[in-house]
């Protein structure tokens, strides 16, 4: 291997312009970061990285187990066929360290879903998740009460006034290090459609 590869700068700024060339970090539009994190030991973090920095939903957390674990339902979700063994924990953990943007909270199904409510480890399961938008379901809710403690902005859509009025109360408990909450609610007629919500403490 060139020296120059042996730079990690040299290696993030090629895995960088690789990354661009697919129109942004998706797990699933980039196989050229994914055979790059296969092709030796020192390629691997860096594109392993950045090829699981942005998720579109979660159903990349599926894919990455063996096919045995899950299946694709009626809805075309993933669903988890079974309980994960440790391993299989041990990989997805693997995967969720690298994550700092989540577009939706899609991709699975509410019993699968559930399923990282109760994960094995003590440790969190999106250490490093910075950035999260999801519409409001109650998975969704759910899963935002898991320890989230790098999260620094959410943005979160409401189908009606009603239940945002109720979980409104919820968001300053989900990361202290939050700076940034944008909600957008369907049927709010007094104020704008879109308004930001910087919690107390800021």
């Amino acid at each position: 291997m060139h020296h120059a590869l042996e730079i990690n700068e040299t290696i993030l700024n090629i895995f960088d312009h690789c990354d661009y060339m697919y129109g942004g970090r998706r797990w699933r539009d980039n196989p050229t970061l994914a055979s790059l994190a296969r092709t030796c030991r020192a390629f691997k973090e860096p594109a392993l990285n950045l090829l699981w920095e942005e998720l579109l939903n979660l159903s990349p957390l599926a894919q990455c187990l063996p096919e045995a674990s899950h299946f694709i339902n009626d809805e075309d979700l993933y669903s988890f066929s079974r309980p994960l063994t440790q391993t299989e924990w041990d990989t997805l953990q693997s995967y969720t360290c690298r994550i700092r943007s989540i577009s939706e909270f899609r991709g699975l199904d509410c019993k699968s879903v559930i399923t990282f409510l109760d994960p094995p480890a003590t440790r969190p399961l999106f250490p490093n998740l910075c950035t999260l938008s999801c519409e409001y379901t109650d998975e969704t809710m759910a899963l935002l009460n898991l320890p989230l403690p790098s999260l620094i902005s959410l943005e979160v859509m409401f189908p009606d006034s009603r239940l945002f009025q109720r979980s409104l109360k919820l968001f300053p408990n989900f990361s202290l290090n939050i700076r940034k909450i944008d909600v957008s609610v369907n049927d709010f007629e007094d104020v704008p459609t879109f308004s930001e919500i910087e919690p107390d403490y800021i």
